[in-house]
């Protein structure tokens, strides 16, 4: 039976729309194909050398001259913000106050305003600070030179590593346990002179040393910071030399980057039997885990977004290729099953460097030997700073049980 010519056109018709609808999608679909592809592979490229160039290049800290003493007297000194977003400028606590010719350190928060902050204020050493200085408030809290904090007795010495002679700080002490200060990644040994010096009170040894690739020191051959994986041989020659000059044993003492060092000596060197202890401060133990926090924390170019984290893993992917990085490798926490030494770690729960989560899993992986403290207020590396008589109470308890 022949259909009628009506519904043939509007048959027709359908078949014609439907068509158009499914040419539709398909244009959307590889629109978003590629759109996808512009966004993770140019974005996970563009992060992968944001990797490279925050987190891989050798880049010492220097200070940053950029507020101005407005106002200071014998008890205090009063800054201008000049809208420099120093987060140390309006934390609670102790901290230093560097100027090109002095130190100083400043405490309480006396006042605070829209366009300055008032403190307590003691000059350490050097020349008086004068109204117009540019200054650094920073956390290191105590001046470059360590007999200004440790007394006379510091000696500049030289340890041995595969990559030759590395510069460290030693201060004498009555124990034959020595503590091996660690400091983390751009920082120095002035990064350990806050713990230092109340463990110089109680007796202990102590060696605050360098590193390959600080500056003035070797380089590694690859030309960044390895987070460990390298780095540890350094660490190793260091017990070695605590060893050959009258140690019987060491606890080390390790900041932030210093953390990855310290494990990764732990886990690897055969003069790992020697350490009785770790005290982790900011542990930066899980390099993959701190590289997803920050990116976390960044808007994403011309959009008003935060990083995802499916382009933060892509970024990696991309870093693992191009830099020869091994992220599993550099996730010190995977291999908790294999620590044998108590750990005391500290985490300031402020912290937006290092993600406090790891050192959380640290310590729920070996609660038999890891003691987690959070400490409220406290940025990176900052928990000396918002309670220093608390830290060197816990920290001078700990010794006294490993290394006692």
């Amino acid at each position: 039976m022949a259909l009628p010519a009506s519904f043939c056109r509007r048959r027709l018709g359908y078949g014609e729309d439907v068509t158009r609808v499914f040419s539709f999608l398909r244009g959307v679909f590889w629109l978003a194909v590629v759109v996808g592809l512009v966004f993770y592979l140019g974005g996970g490229w563009f992060f992968s050398e944001q990797i490279r160039s925050d987190a891989l290049e050798i880049d010492p800290r220097v200070p940053i001259f950029d507020l101005e003493v407005a106002a200071v007297d014998g008890a205090s000194i009063t800054l201008n913000d000049n809208a420099t977003m120093d987060a140390n400028l309006r934390s609670e606590g102790t901290f230093g106050i560097d100027w090109r010719t002095g130190y100083g350190q400043v405490g309480a928060i006396l006042d605070d305003t829209p366009t300055s902050v008032t403190r307590t204020f003691t000059l350490v050493s050097g020349s008086p600070v004068k109204p117009g200085d540019k200054v650094d408030v920073e956390g290191f809290a105590f001046p470059a030179d360590p007999s200004v904090t440790l007394g006379p007795t510091v000696e500049d010495v030289v340890y041995q590593s595969p990559l030759g002679g590395l510069a460290a700080w030693y201060l004498p002490g009555a124990d034959d346990s020595w503590v091996i200060h660690v400091h983390g990644k751009g920082a120095s040994p002035r990064e350990a002179l806050r713990a230092a010096r109340g463990i110089a009170e109680a007796g202990y040894p102590q060696l605050l040393i360098t590193y390959r690739n600080d500056a003035g020191q070797p380089q590694d051959a690859t030309g960044f910071y390895q987070y460990g994986r390298t780095e540890w041989v350094d660490l190793e020659g260091a017990v070695a030399y605590a060893l050959e000059n009258g140690a019987s044993d060491v606890v080390v003492f390790a900041y932030s980057t210093g953390g990855a060092l310290a494990l990764s000596f732990l886990y690897e060197s055969g003069r790992a039997e020697s350490a009785k202890g770790l005290i982790l401060d900011a542990g930066n133990i899980d390099f993959g885990a701190t590289l997803d926090y920050g990116a976390s924390q960044r808007d994403l170019p011309l959009l008003p977004y935060k990083v995802p984290g499916s382009l933060s893993t892509v970024a990696k992917f991309i870093a693992e290729i191009r830099f020869g990085i091994d992220f599993e490798e550099l996730d010190y926490v995977a291999r908790a099953d294999e620590l044998d030494v108590p750990v005391l770690a500290f985490h300031g729960a402020e912290d937006d460097v290092v993600p406090i989560g790891t050192s959380r899993r640290l310590a729920e992986a070996r609660p038999d030997l890891v003691e987690l403290v959070e400490m409220d207020g406290a940025g990176h590396v900052l928990s000396w700073n918002t309670d220093p008589a608390a830290y060197e109470a816990q920290v001078a308890d700990f010794l006294a049980r490993v290394a006692g």
